[in-house]
């Protein structure tokens, strides 16, 4: 009996077969489960890395369309920016160019009511002064039985008047002016007419005194370029020293002839 249990325990340490086979299996199990949690681990490790690679490169990947995507952005922005800033630009450019364009309409409308008004207050005043001086040489002429030429402070007199006032109405009003004065019988020739030398009656147009005899007309020494006598009966007209293209001096009074345009049926 005695050898047989120090048999059993050289075999097994003291154990059974059983036993050390059980111990075994639980050791190997154990182990396993050591290895497989080890294994387990590390794939769980590994499969995190991977994921955060995988992450990274997505974040790296996003982080770069994201920057594509902002630089297209501001490209865009940049480039809306600078064509509303040509767009405003040239919208303001057009802006000024109607608003001086509309400023320069309403600046010749101004100024064309400005000239229209200075003419109006121009022939106006024009024609205050032919009334005044009509009614003023009337005056001269009731005081002085008929005649302007008699007196000689009344002849000086008229003469300043007269010059005063054709020098400042235009040729159509001083028609009128000559008219009343050779109505009145101060221009006649050989009546001692009213001395009008130096009277600038330029470009005036006679042909008003169509229906009129104007035979005996004294001018003498006035200016009458560019004026016309078409239509006008010209009978001992009184132009001493006058002259087309050459001058005949007879006396010390004289007439300017330049470029007078007349007709009529009978001359002298």
């Amino acid at each position: 009996m005695e050898k047989s249990k120090q048999r059993r325990d050289k075999s097994c340490g003291g154990q059974t077969l059983k036993q050390c086979l059980d111990y075994a299996s639980s050791l190997l199990l154990s182990l396993m489960l050591g290895v497989f949690t080890i294994i387990v681990t590390l794939h769980q490790t590994n499969l995190a890395q991977r994921q955060r690679l995988e992450h990274q490169q997505l974040v790296k990947i996003q982080r770069a369309q994201d920057l594509n995507n902002a630089k297209i952005q501001r490209e865009q922005d940049l480039n809306t920016s600078a064509q509303q800033r040509l767009d405003d630009r040239e919208q303001a450019k057009k802006q000024r160019a109607l608003d001086k364009e509309m400023a320069d309409q309403q600046l010749n409308s101004s100024e064309e009511q400005r000239r229209h008004e200075m003419n109006i207050a121009l022939a106006q005043y024009r024609d205050n002064l032919l009334t005044d001086y009509i009614r003023e040489i009337g005056e001269l002429l009731k005081m002085n039985n008929g005649s302007l030429t008699n007196d000689f402070v009344t002849k000086t007199l008229t003469r300043a008047k007269t010059l005063a006032a054709i020098r400042q109405l235009d040729p159509s009003r001083n028609v009128e002016l000559i008219r009343f004065l050779y109505e009145a019988g101060q221009l006649s020739t050989g009546k001692n007419p009213l001395d009008l030398s130096t009277a600038q009656l330029n470009n005036i147009d006679f042909s008003s005194f169509s229906n009129l005899n104007i035979s005996g007309l004294s001018l003498s020494g006035a200016y009458l370029s560019n004026s016309s006598f078409a239509h006008s009966e010209l009978f001992n007209m009184d132009f001493i020293w006058s002259f087309t293209k050459k001058y005949h001096k007879t006396t010390n009074n004289y007439t300017s002839f330049l470029n007078i345009f007349y007709t009529s049926q009978q001359q002298q």
